[in-house]
């Protein structure tokens, strides 16, 4: 895949990992992100559409781990031979979610020439090894909290067990808006609150 004197665009041959955990008690996995990974020779549209549509893929899976305790989430996304590491958050007092880059771009070394490289992408490959690890314990640790919660249901003669106590909706995300950046998101909200005054506007002087 990494071949650099391959440039046929068989856009087939793209991989998408996507990674889980297993609680030990139960059959489920539970989603944790989704990497992709495409050819160099692809074009540039094409390369913004498949990022943009794994950042909606995580968002997906980070809306659906809000009822685990999870906030954020780490993925990768790979080109040819160029790797980024995202971090996509949920701001809840937003309802957004923010994407950044969690370092510069990195490169698989094909000859010696790049061997310098080499360091950053294991720096970020550990990064991301242990992002993924903590985040496996902590939904681990709420998967029990809230197995025990529904035994001790059971134990008390409780026939059904309030929503709130397994999780709630409460902490679950609502679908929002991906931003690269805070700024955007406030002129995002301007643009719709200045369009809303408008058509306020339009219809009182219709009425009138």
């Amino acid at each position: 895949m990494f071949n650099t004197h391959d440039m046929a665009p068989t856009y087939p041959r793209k991989i998408d990992l996507l990674l889980k955990c297993q609680h030990s008690n139960q059959k489920d996995l539970v989603d944790m992100c989704s990497n992709e990974f495409k050819k160099a020779a692809v074009s540039k549209s094409v390369v913004i559409s498949q990022q943009a549509k794994n950042m909606r893929i995580n968002a997906s899976i980070l809306s659906t781990n809000g009822l685990l305790g999870v906030t954020d989430t780490m993925y990768f996304d790979v080109v040819g031979t160029d790797a980024y590491l995202f971090l996509l958050r949920y701001l809840r007092e937003h309802q957004l979610y923010l994407g950044s880059l969690v370092a510069d771009v990195l490169h698989f070394p094909t000859n010696a020439l790049f061997l310098g490289d080499l360091r950053s992408l294991i720096t970020a490959l550990f990064q991301f090894k242990q992002f993924v690890l903590g985040q496996e314990k902590m939904i681990r640790r709420t998967i029990n909290k809230q197995l025990a919660r529904k035994r001790s249901a059971t134990i008390v003669d409780t026939t059904n067990l309030p929503s709130s106590s397994a999780g709630g909706d409460q902490h679950s995300y609502p679908p929002g808006y991906i931003f690269f950046s805070p700024k955007a998101a406030l002129q995002k909200k301007a643009r719709i609150d200045t369009d809303n005054d408008d058509t306020d506007k339009d219809n009182e002087s219709r009425e009138n």
